[in-house]
Protein backbone atom coordinates (compact mmCIF):
# COMPACT_ATOMS: atom_id res chain seq x y z
CA UNK A 1 0.00 0.00 0.00
CA UNK A 2 1.97 3.09 -1.39
CA UNK A 3 1.24 6.97 -1.13
CA UNK A 4 1.10 6.94 -5.40
CA UNK A 5 -0.24 10.12 -6.98
CA UNK A 6 -3.44 11.95 -4.84
CA UNK A 7 -6.51 10.99 -6.41
CA UNK A 8 -10.06 13.18 -6.45
CA UNK A 9 -12.90 11.21 -4.68
CA UNK A 10 -15.19 12.62 -7.41
CA UNK A 11 -15.13 10.03 -10.25
CA UNK A 12 -11.68 8.88 -9.72
CA UNK A 13 -9.55 11.52 -11.86
CA UNK A 14 -6.54 12.63 -10.81
CA UNK A 15 -6.16 15.85 -8.23
CA UNK A 16 -4.70 18.38 -11.49
CA UNK A 17 -6.85 17.19 -13.96
CA UNK A 18 -9.89 18.43 -11.29
CA UNK A 19 -7.91 21.55 -10.40
CA UNK A 20 -7.51 22.63 -13.95
CA UNK A 21 -11.25 21.58 -14.86
CA UNK A 22 -12.10 24.12 -12.10
CA UNK A 23 -9.58 26.71 -13.11
CA UNK A 24 -11.03 26.38 -16.52
CA UNK A 25 -14.80 26.40 -15.41
CA UNK A 26 -13.99 29.82 -13.70
CA UNK A 27 -12.27 31.55 -16.23
CA UNK A 28 -14.82 30.67 -18.53
CA UNK A 29 -17.16 31.79 -16.46
CA UNK A 30 -15.22 35.51 -15.76
CA UNK A 31 -15.46 36.07 -19.04
CA UNK A 32 -18.95 35.42 -19.97
CA UNK A 33 -19.48 38.19 -17.00
CA UNK A 34 -16.93 40.39 -18.60
CA UNK A 35 -18.61 40.28 -21.62
CA UNK A 36 -22.13 41.26 -20.06
CA UNK A 37 -21.80 43.43 -16.85
CA UNK A 38 -21.59 46.36 -19.03
CA UNK A 39 -23.95 45.41 -21.24
CA UNK A 40 -25.86 45.35 -18.38
CA UNK A 41 -25.90 48.73 -16.66
CA UNK A 42 -25.78 50.20 -20.00
CA UNK A 43 -29.66 48.75 -20.85
CA UNK A 44 -30.86 47.72 -17.91
CA UNK A 45 -29.79 50.77 -15.33
CA UNK A 46 -29.95 53.13 -18.47
CA UNK A 47 -26.08 54.28 -17.39
CA UNK A 48 -24.44 56.65 -19.97
CA UNK A 49 -22.08 54.72 -21.95
CA UNK A 50 -19.23 57.46 -21.05
CA UNK A 51 -20.81 57.81 -17.69
CA UNK A 52 -19.93 53.78 -16.99
CA UNK A 53 -16.59 54.21 -17.81
CA UNK A 54 -15.42 57.56 -16.16
CA UNK A 55 -16.64 55.54 -13.05
CA UNK A 56 -14.87 52.77 -14.01
CA UNK A 57 -11.67 54.33 -14.19
CA UNK A 58 -12.09 56.31 -10.56
CA UNK A 59 -12.87 52.89 -9.04
CA UNK A 60 -10.02 51.60 -10.46
CA UNK A 61 -7.63 54.06 -9.68
CA UNK A 62 -9.32 54.86 -6.12
CA UNK A 63 -9.25 50.68 -5.43
CA UNK A 64 -5.10 50.82 -6.64
CA UNK A 65 -4.57 53.43 -4.38
CA UNK A 66 -6.40 52.06 -1.50
CA UNK A 67 -4.69 48.32 -1.91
Amino acid sequence: MGLGQPQAWLLGLPTAVVYGSLALFTTILHNVFLLYYVDTFVSVYKINKMAFWVGETVFLLWNSLND
